[in-house]
């Protein structure tokens, strides 16, 4: 809890201090041009578009928020980039049109203040929504960040998972799983002699078997490793797993890397 606070605190202010050297540093920009150049300044103006800066706050910290919750492939990341950058070029100069129409004698239109802020501060957005991706910690650092579990609320592997079907309490041998699959707002738990439905969702489920035996390989499938009879690329970043009773499921490539993890090293023509 106090290392969720404190990351929390730390990326908002971290969006504060930089907007408001941001900011700052326009102002003096823009009195120093009218020093150098000899021509009047207008505060009221170079304040409304120092206005930009403001909006790297609400932006970033919405940044923050979705690279931390979800595990993001580059494809997505780069779309989630362009889209702050463009969100930002258009609230700003949405911004600009709505103030200065109101309260200026002269209105800057939209397109004006959507040019003037990518001409002025477009590299600012591409620098600084850009870092977050560089800068996101691995999988690997993530779990040496996460604090470890007191002693006392530590639990004892169980070999048995109950799963509540209807009105009845069965006790499933966690081997005997072969995978599991979502089916909302149940789960399905496959085993050699029967299917089990299990109102419950995969993440607490995941969490009930405690062990890198049973992995998630797609967002609606958890598999239990043991159960794997051979897996083989599809080429576009998926993988077909076969199970021993010759069941196929879909290995998704976002969770290639954490299957990859639990199975160890293979030779390049059989591994991920």
């Amino acid at each position: 809890m106090e290392l969720k606070f404190h990351q929390k605190i730390s990326s908002h202010s971290l969006a504060i201090i930089l907007v408001s050297v941001g900011f700052l540093f326009t102002l003096i920009k823009d009195f120093s041009q009218t020093v150098f150049t000899d021509s009047a300044y207008y505060f009221s103006e170079s304040f409304l578009f120092s206005s930009f800066w403001w909006w790297f706050i609400p932006f970033c910290i919405l940044q923050n928020k979705i690279l931390k919750k979800e595990s993001l492939s580059f494809k997505h990341q780069l779309l989630l980039y362009f889209f702050l950058v463009g969100a930002h070029l258009l609230v700003s100069a949405v911004w600009i049109d709505l103030i200065s129409s109101i309260f200026y004698e002269q209105r800057f239109l939209f397109w004006k203040g959507m040019g003037f802020s990518f001409s002025e501060n477009g590299y600012s957005l591409l620098l600084l929504y850009g870092l977050p991706f560089f800068f996101k910690p691995s999988k690997s650092q993530e779990a040496v960040m996460k604090p470890s579990l007191p002693i006392n609320k530590v639990h004892l592997y169980n070999p048995n998972l109950l799963v509540h079907e209807g009105h009845q309490k069965i006790l499933v041998t966690k081997q005997e799983i072969q995978h599991i699959q979502s089916s909302p707002p149940y789960v399905v738990i496959h085993t050699p002699s029967r299917k089990y439905l299990h109102k419950s969702t995969l993440g607490k489920i995941q969490e009930e078997l405690q062990s890198d035996q049973f992995i998630r390989i797609h967002k609606s499938t958890i598999v239990n490793t043991q159960q794997i009879a051979s897996f083989r690329s599809r080429q576009n970043g998926d993988y077909d797993i076969v199970l021993k009773d010759q069941t196929l499921l879909r290995l998704s490539r976002n969770y290639a890397s954490d299957f990859k993890r639990v199975m160890g090293s293979i030779t390049q023509d059989t591994t991920i």
